[in-house]
């Protein structure tokens, strides 16, 4: 019983709220009494002011109402009937009154079938009869059915019985298939019910407003509708964030809720198998869904995916956009892959400082077609326009040393300065660092050893025996190492190309041992090979050249692991550089006498009992002006091999990093460090100013306040070293263009490392089985991947995915 409604209902069948005030016909409702019978007498009638046989006396509200009139007056014009004569007739159970008890008949198979007052006992919380137009009624959806509805259902405008059209069957009104059940099992009088059961509310409790109530049952649809749906977008945020594939060889159609969870489909895909361990383990919003839904509002299909997975892709590149306009300054980091379909895609990445920290976002993956410099430029500014991100903020790019990314001018380097002219270009310091490392290559013996490394790795992993073998030998001589399968020279992996070569000069000896192995096996391709390279090994050149390698190595590795962290500065990785190449000068400056001597005997403890190659005689040695006749082999690699690595070395980290500090010296100079180190002139970074003048904002007197930031560092010991720790100390209020100076230092990109981590997952997310996928679904899925830390806001999705028109509503 409705605690709105004080009608009483004889019928048992007080399962809910409507079927007990409204009375919907279930088969034992339709079987509880012989309706059939003769006319009842005049004892049986019940009216509103008579109590029925039965001993139920239904309610009359006592506030002030109308005197309920025939119902039949409403028929052409139910707007005409005043809320009191609506609430009068709902809550009144009108048994009416036939002179001489005649009540009307239809005569079928030579027997009359009567119209009764049990009819009116069960169904008469809608049921009500006209004389004029005489006939059965449904005084619900008569006031409240949505016209709309009813023609919907009946296909046509004609006239429907029971709401315009009296019924006048009475043979048929009663039975699994009468016109009582057929009627009360419409959704247009299910509707209709519930918006009559908030007009009694509302009309009994004036004080609230009845548009407000007779709304409340939309919303009551409507979040109903959102339970529904919430299941459902949190599954995939749970599959796009753990990087699981949603869909399956069969994802279609309609899905059964199983018995147990190991009747769960396997073959329906990851979504439609998580959703089935959803309903089966408890969530009954989704299991009532999956149960009640129609076949085209599942929302599981293709489409639907889709469009959720695109909107929580939106959702999240929003979150970050927000954060970079309360950055305002940013810079972009862009680098091109091709993926498994053959398609070229631009990883889109922005860099920006925030609540003191240094941030580096991916915001998207961009299908590019024109690979040229302009239509590079073009789909990087059409995207960030179209992120809402304003370029006239944009104050860095950082791109590889491809001609197409660099060029000077047709690159999109220089395009994109052409618009916007403070947004200046930084080679990704990772690649010129492993640009450094690869030009050993002018060593010939340096350029050997890098190819023989490369190869025996590859002889090595070619076969799953020769696997077992390296290992088992590994296991032999170098027990406590974990390095059980020698890595390959990476082009890309700048880190692994130190590591294929630290780990091949620690596990010589086993390498040694492997190929003397297989050197022996039956397999003649194998053996040849194994000979081939164990003799390359062997030779003292090849071993010269190793240790130098891993020498150099060594000093770069950490700083190759440290260009690729997020928070550091241009500044701060200057400052690794420098280090590296004092160090690689100390070397180069005492190698006669100190570093190489012991690289010579690391060599020759290496070799161990192998045999060291004589060197060729004087008179076979090709003489040339650089290089001097050696009297002994080690002379001869210091010279051949050593120097002239160390000098190709130090001019390439000139050469690649000097604009790198011409860029940033005058922003550099702003540092507390710098100040404390060395006064600060303004005349040195006057061209600073005048080229970020436009984005000041105190222009005039800008001097004066560098001037006072100078003094406030002068003499400090403990100054900051970094534009991040600076800015913590930099009030805007005093310091607005120090301030501004510092925060594009920081915004400055180093490398474009989060552009080349987002390629493992576009990888990750578009294999061979899902090469068809779509940009916006490869970019949703990958923003959750990426940014599995942000928190989604499922409503807001909800919202988002009811924007177009929907069969079931999600929002008023």
């Amino acid at each position: 019983m409705s605690k709105r409604s004080s009608t009483t209902n004889p019928s048992p069948r007080s399962s809910s709220k409507i079927t007990s005030f409204f009375g919907f016909s279930t088969p034992q409702a339709s079987q509880s009494s012989d309706l059939s019978q003769s006319p009842v007498t005049e004892s049986d009638v019940v009216t509103e002011n008579q109590p029925s046989t039965s001993g139920t006396q239904p309610a009359v509200h006592e506030a002030s109402t109308d005197t309920p009139a025939d119902i039949g007056v409403f028929v052409g014009d139910p707007s005409s009937a005043t809320d009191g004569q609506k609430y009068a007739l709902l809550k009144t159970r009108q048994i009416p009154v036939f002179p001489g008890n005649n009540w009307p008949h239809e005569t079928r198979s030579g027997k009359k079938r009567h119209l009764n007052a049990r009819h009116f006992e069960i169904h008469g919380s809608w049921l009500c009869y006209s004389h004029e137009p005489a006939g059965l009624f449904c005084k619900v959806c008569l006031f409240f059915a949505d016209r709309d509805a009813v023609r919907r259902r009946n296909g046509s405008t004609a006239p429907v019985t029971f709401i315009n059209k009296g019924c006048t069957r009475y043979s048929r009104l009663t039975g699994s298939e009468g016109y009582f059940d057929a009627h009360c099992n419409t959704n247009y009088h299910k509707d209709a019910s519930l918006v009559a059961l908030d007009f009694i509310y509302a009309f009994e409790h004036p004080a609230k407003s009845i548009d407000q109530q007779l709304d409340k049952q939309v919303h009551q649809r409507v979040a109903e509708n959102r339970k529904r749906l919430k299941p459902i977008v949190s599954t995939i945020v749970f599959a796009g964030r753990m990087g699981l594939p949603l869909r399956g060889h069969r994802d279609s159609g309609s899905l059964t809720v199983p018995e147990t969870v190991e009747d769960i489909d396997a073959e329906c895909g990851n979504l439609r198998a998580l959703l089935q361990f959803r309903a089966v383990s408890g969530d009954e919003d989704l299991k009532e869904h999956l149960i009640s839904c129609k076949k085209n509002a599942t929302y599981l299909g293709m489409q639907s995916q889709n469009e959720i997975i695109g909107d929580i892709g939106d959702q999240i590149q929003q979150t970050i956009v927000k954060k970079i306009k309360k950055a305002r300054f940013f810079t972009v980091i862009a680098d091109e892959t091709t993926d498994v379909s053959r398609k070229e895609q631009m990883s889109l990445c922005a860099r920006f400082v925030t609540d003191g920290r240094i941030n580096e976002e991916f915001l998207a993956f961009v299908e590019v077609k024109d690979l040229t410099g302009s239509g590079l430029a073009e789909k990087i500014l059409s995207t960030i326009r179209h992120l809402g991100l304003d370029p006239q903020d944009l104050v860095g790019q950082s791109y590889d040393g491809a001609s197409a990314m660099s060029g000077v001018h047709s690159g999109v380097q220089s395009r994109v300065r052409e618009l916007f002219p403070r947004a200046i270009w930084m080679h990704c310091a990772s690649h010129c660092l492993n640009l450094v490392i690869s030009s050993s290559s002018n060593v010939p013996a340096i350029t050997a050893a890098d190819g023989l490394i490369n190869k025996v790795a590859n002889h090595l992993r070619r076969s799953a025996k020769r696997s077992e073998v390296f290992k088992a030998a590994v296991e032999a001589v170098h027990p406590e190492t974990s390095h059980t399968v020698l890595p390959r020279l990476s082009d890309t992996r700048w880190v692994e190309r130190h590591d294929a070569v630290l780990v091949f000069a620690e596990l010589y000896d086993s390498i040694a041992m492997t190929l003397e192995q297989i050197s022996q096996w039956n397999d003649r391709e194998a053996a040849s090979e194994a000979i081939c390279l164990l003799a390359a090994i062997s030779r003292h050149e090849f071993v010269i050249s190793l240790q130098c390698l891993k020498h150099v190595l060594i000093l770069t590795k950490p700083v190759s692991i440290k260009l690729q962290a997020v928070d550091l500065e241009l500044v701060g990785c200057l400052k690794h550089i420098r280090t590296v190449c004092n160090l690689l000068q100390t070397w180069r400056d005492g190698s006669g006498s100190g570093s190489f001597d012991n690289e010579y005997k690391d060599a020759e403890e290496m070799v161990g009992e192998l045999r060291i190659d004589a060197l060729p005689s004087a008179s076979r040695r090709r003489r040339t002006t650089t290089q001097p006749t050696a009297s002994d082999p080690k002379t001869h690699y210091l010279h051949t091999v050593y120097l002239p690595f160390l000098d190709y070395l130090l001019q390439d980290f000139n050469d690649r990093f000097l604009q790198h500090s011409e860029k940033i010296s005058g922003l550099a100079r702003l540092l507390p460090s710098s100040i404390h180190d060395c006064s600060l002139d303004p005349d040195d970074i006057c061209d600073c100013l005048e080229f970020y003048g436009p984005l000041l904002p105190s222009s005039s007197g800008v001097a004066a306040e560098i001037e006072l930031w100078q003094q406030k560092w002068v003499h400090d010991e403990n100054a900051p070293s970094t534009a991040v720790e600076a800015l913590e100390h930099c009030d805007p209020a005093f310091f607005s263009n120090v301030s501004v100076l510092l925060t594009v230092l920081a915004t400055l990109p180093v490398t474009t490392c989060s552009a080349e981590r987002s390629f493992s997952v576009l990888r990750l997310l578009k294999t061979y089985l899902r090469s068809r996928m779509g940009e916006e679904r490869l970019t949703g899925l990958a923003m959750m991947y990426v940014h599995s830390d942000l928190k989604i806001d499922l409503d807001d999705i909800i919202n988002r995915f009811s924007q177009k028109n929907r069969r079931l509503e999600f929002q008023r």
